[in-house]
């Protein structure tokens, strides 16, 4: 299945024109609600209870919970460990931490409670998860009863969140969650270092969901039709690379992570080598550039430096790479290349070269495997921004390209 969001630019004397769709709306009430995730919006730790997405991650006896990277992992770049720290009573739970400390979530009623489970201790088999409702209402469910098998292998657990399953989901109920998640070795034997694995928690409508890209500019985050260079005033021909004043923010809302799936960007230009600004008349290019991130550039904290500023250099006589020349003083010592050159559509895709996020996380570096989770304090929107090489651009000329952004799963 492609679902595929054709970006017509057209550059006049340097001025693009960029049509996307209009902006998503808050993360409540979302296809999908992301609980404990790198790639679904929703639940917001750390947050002031001013935010009504913000929660909290509760260890409320035994367990030392830990994050994760080991491979392999279902979702992202991490997932989190509950391990077993005493003999008696273990349990934890994501809880509201909103103003009146509850969410609403009837809209989720006839769909699912998902998520990843892991473990060799035959005894988690019968662990309970569970949520809450109101101040009093607990709800659980045996992992044992949704597809868990303690083999040590990653299992998908879907619990139907109705009264098909438990006479104490209902619409009116699920209004008044103030548990999203626990989990509970609900009077099971303990063993001391024994561990069960969680990943990708999320709350799921039955609904079909949607992938939207969306066009905002950089210096205020306001969503726009039209993709500037320099303020829309004139670039100098030799200028060179320089990003664009705007950039793509991606929200993906439909549950595919059980699947294979991934977003890619190109241009549709209709031959090789044709993968940037093309002037027809001339047929003269303007080089195209892209990068990925999961915070909004330019970014500095501490020693942690993000800029828009982009380099070029020769590693062979045939390849040139980009990086980032505003954060590494020393190209030749770079140990990554964050922006991407543009590929066409007619151009070989075989490799990830060209894929902006999929089940592992964005692309953030140009090297096999470079690809990082997202940071779900301030929600999960990766971003593409956009350069282009203005060297020896001809003047008076219409330069224009099709990208095309591309959502596809198996």
């Amino acid at each position: 299945m492609r679902i595929q969001k054709t970006l017509s630019t057209v550059i006049v004397f340097l001025i693009g024109v960029f049509a996307v769709p209009s902006a998503f709306s808050s993360n409540i009430g979302r296809n999908v609600y992301g609980i404990w995730t790198e790639t679904y919006n929703g639940a917001k730790y750390g947050m002031a209870a001013t935010d009504a997405d913000a929660v909290s991650l509760d260890n409320w006896n035994g367990f030392v919970i830990s994050d994760r990277t080991d491979s392999p992992v279902p979702e992202g770049s991490k997932y989190m460990r509950f391990a077993i720290n005493t003999t008696g009573w273990v349990g934890a739970g994501i809880s509201c931490q909103n103003t009146g400390g509850s969410k609403n979530m009837s809209s989720y009623y006839n769909g699912y409670l998902k998520f990843y489970a892991r473990s060799s201790n035959s005894i988690v088999a019968t662990y309970k998860v569970g949520l809450k409702i109101g101040t009093s209402t607990e709800v659980w469910f045996s992992l044992n009863s949704y597809g868990f098998s303690a083999d040590g292998s990653w299992h998908e657990i879907s619990v139907p969140l109705n009264t098909a399953t438990n006479a104490n989901l209902t619409s009116a109920n699920l209004a008044n969650i103030t548990q999203l998640f626990m989990i509970s070795n609900s009077g099971a034997a303990l063993t001391i270092g024994h561990a069960v694995d969680i990943d990708n928690i999320v709350w799921v409508k039955s609904g079909t969901g949607s992938f939207t890209p969306s066009l905002k500019r950089i210096s205020d985050d306001v969503a726009v039709t039209t993709i500037t260079w320099n303020g829309s005033s004139a670039i100098s021909g030799n200028a060179g690379w320089t990003a664009s004043d705007q950039y793509i923010e991606l929200d993906l809302d439909m549950y595919v992570t059980n699947k294979i799936w991934d977003v890619r960007i190109y241009t549709d230009n209709g031959a090789t080598d044709r993968n940037g600004l093309m002037s027809p008349s001339l047929n003269h290019k303007i080089p195209l550039c892209w990068r990925a991130s999961d915070y909004k550039l330019p970014y500095a904290v501490g020693g942690d430096t993000r800029t828009l500023t982009i380099g070029e250099v020769a590693v062979s006589s045939v390849t040139a790479k980009l990086y980032d020349a505003g954060a590494v003083s020393n190209p030749a010592s770079a140990d990554y290349w964050c922006w991407f050159w543009m590929l066409d559509k007619a151009e070989n895709h075989t490799e990830d070269y060209n894929v902006i996020w999929d089940n592992r996380g964005f692309q953030g570096a140009e090297n096999t495997g470079a690809f990082y989770g997202m940071n779900q304090t301030l929600g999960i929107f990766p971003r593409i921004y956009l350069g282009a090489k203005f060297l020896n651009v001809v003047g008076g000329q219409r330069y224009s390209a099709t990208i095309t952004v591309e959502f596809a799963y198996e």
